[in-house]
């Protein structure tokens, strides 16, 4: 079988997670080529995602970027600690292999983290100062 159009064009690419306000949510986005569904299917399992999310999608000025025209984020709320999670932004042919994370126990004090990635995930506006704020801050 030959993959259509929108097959291709909606197949997720640069996958990124995040937490998001708390431990027990996790920002979810990825990239496309084309319009597509914003939303993610997820489980404390890998073969029944039968949990979804919808999100926002926002298109990139094409004359900044040729690859990639849209940007969809989508929150994961309520997450239940030291749970292994698997989830799949939605793609119409379902071809996508499931990408996992593992939330931190309830304890927080018995995890850790040993490193810290700072970067830009927002679309507009200049997060440089928040940023630099939230790294001195500990």
């Amino acid at each position: 079988k030959t993959p259509d159009i929108d097959e291709i064009s909606c197949r997720p690419e640069q996958v990124h997670i995040c937490y998001s306000s708390s431990l027990t949510e996790m920002t979810v986005m990825w990239s496309t080529r084309g319009v597509c569904d914003t939303a993610v299917s997820y489980a404390p399992g890998p073969w029944n995602l039968n949990l979804e999310v919808a999100g926002t999608s926002t298109e990139l000025d094409p004359a900044l970027n040729k690859t990639f025209r849209y940007i969809h984020r989508t929150v994961v709320k309520e997450l239940s600690p030291s749970t292994t999670y698997h989830f799949r932004p939605h793609v119409k042919s379902g071809g996508v292999e499931p990408f996992y994370f593992t939330t931190p126990p309830a304890n927080n004090e018995s995890w850790s983290q040993n490193f810290l990635v700072l970067g830009n995930a927002e679309l507009e506006g200049n997060t440089l100062e928040s940023l630099i704020k939230e790294a001195q801050s500990g």
